[in-house]
């Protein structure tokens, strides 16, 4: 990469050859590698670099704190009462988008029945489309950006909702077997979390934290919206509404979103997600196997005229059972013996669920 004059430069790239880009901000580092890219607007190159910054150990003003609460009316409520919002389309854009969308699908439906191939226009639509969509995108990349590197640089302690944005925006249409309920509000809800670019406020701030040596928290999300930052007193009849929280036991009166960001602020830090042999475990069920001749033979001896699969002489599960007996394997020497092949019958209980049938076992 070498740089032309102050405003053009050149990079040289695998398989393309030496590319022009605007110079449009220094580089601040070394560079270790470049990405082509094209929004629907333009084409942009961007750069790695290693800038050799680190994170400062304490923060410029180490005892500030402030709770945050995102929003799809208000994009960020926070706890000291300042509210900021951002709305991304120009009036009556929405429209237009939704035009052109409903234009370009007519289009696509006509080549599919006419087998052509996709018309000059029709790429013009998309076009079009993709422009107005990156310009969105834009919008919404600058606000959250500017929300986040000011609130890094003016608090040390910033807490948020621990959120699973991907299952709050999930479809409820659900199958043809079980079709789902309010889908069309459902819908209209996800599209104000995705317009509003929750997942994307939480990047950046966990990026423009780690030069400013902010501490961002994630406390349960759980009642937020619906406990009274004054008195605790939690019921759902305390909203009255978006924008309105009364308490019904000591009547506080507050805005709802501002109300939350003080609970998110007072709640103690959540625990990290489980992740690992642990959810496995968890999800997993122990294998419901029919008993062995060994297993028949000792409840027998026992008194016990039956086993159900899955348990053995003690009444514990075929894990326990498996790990006990690993435990005498590497205690004592192993013998093999052998025996015919012969056929082990068993039922499980009702509570079971087991679908397996008895197969024939070699002891």
């Amino acid at each position: 990469m070498r740089r032309v004059n102050r405003r053009w430069g050149v990079v040289s790239l695998p398989k393309i050859g030496d590319v022009t880009f605007r110079w449009s901000r220094p580089l601040g580092g070394t560079v270790r590698n470049a990405v082509v890219s094209f929004d629907g607007v333009a084409w942009h190159a961007g750069f790695g670099v290693h800038a050799s910054v680190t994170t400062p150990e304490t923060h410029a003003r180490p005892d500030t704190i402030v709770g945050l609460d995102r929003g799809v009316k208000v994009a960020v409520a926070m706890s000291d009462g300042r509210m900021w919002n951002r709305t991304f389309t120009r009036p009556g854009q929405e429209r237009d988008l939704a035009r052109l969308k409903s234009k370009a699908g007519r289009q696509e439906t006509a080549c599919r029945k006419l087998g052509a191939k996709t018309s000059n226009r029709a790429r013009k639509v998309r076009a079009e489309i993709a422009r107005t969509e990156a310009k969105i995108r834009n919008r919404r990349r600058d606000f959250v950006t500017w929300a986040a590197n000011r609130l890094c640089r003016q608090f040390a302690t910033i807490k948020l909702e621990r959120l699973t944005i991907g299952a709050m925006t999930a479809t409820a249409k659900g199958t043809i077997a079980e079709p789902g309920t309010n889908v069309r509000q459902k819908a209209g809800l996800n599209r104000a979390i995705l317009d509003k670019g929750w997942g994307m406020f939480e990047a950046a701030l966990a990026n423009r934290a780690r030069t400013t040596g902010t501490r961002i928290v994630k406390v349960p999300a759980a009642f937020t919206s619906q406990r009274c930052s004054h008195c605790g007193n939690t019921d759902s009849n305390n909203r009255e509404s978006q924008a309105t929280f009364r308490c019904g036991s000591c009547g506080y009166q507050a805005n709802a979103d501002v109300n939350a960001a003080i609970n998110v602020r007072d709640a103690a830090e959540a625990a990290p997600p489980l992740t690992g042999r642990a959810v496995r475990d968890r999800s997993h069920s122990a294998p419901c196997r029919p008993p062995t001749q060994r297993q028949q033979r000792m409840a027998l001896e026992a008194g016990i005229p039956h086993l159900y699969a899955g348990e053995d002489v003690n009444g514990r599960s075929s894990r326990a059972t498996a790990a006990a007996g690993r435990s005498r394997t590497a205690a004592r020497p192993t013998t093999t013996t052998r025996s015919a092949t012969t056929t082990a019958t068993s039922s499980c209980p009702a509570t079971c669920g087991c679908t397996r049938s008895s197969a024939p076992r070699r002891s």
